[in-house]
């Protein structure tokens, strides 16, 4: 469900805040870590990595949205962590 939704949110190689946020709100609704986040975005990318080369011609195309893909991935992972660790330090009221 979450690779779908990655996938999606990655169509056009821009992944808006309002993506971002839902995309954080569905791995948090999943109960998934930082560690497993982080498995995901590297089993997709290997994934893209994998179809690029299945035909034995990587255009340059190709390997720029695979590095831009690879960036978004970053990106993400990395505000997905920040976010679960503001849930984690959050004061309790």
């Amino acid at each position: 469900h979450y690779l779908a939704a990655l996938d999606l949110a990655l169509a056009d190689r821009l992944v808006t805040l309002a993506e971002a946020d839902q995309l954080g709100e569905l791995a948090q609704a999943m109960c998934l870590g930082a560690e497993e986040l982080l498995d995901l975005h590297r089993s997709y990318l290997a994934a893209l990595a994998a179809a690029a080369v299945a035909d034995g011609v990587v255009t340059r195309e190709v390997g720029t949205r695979i590095v831009g893909e690879s960036a978004c991935l970053q990106m993400l992972a990395a505000m997905e962590v920040a976010a679960a660790t503001a849930v984690l330090v959050a004061p309790s009221q």
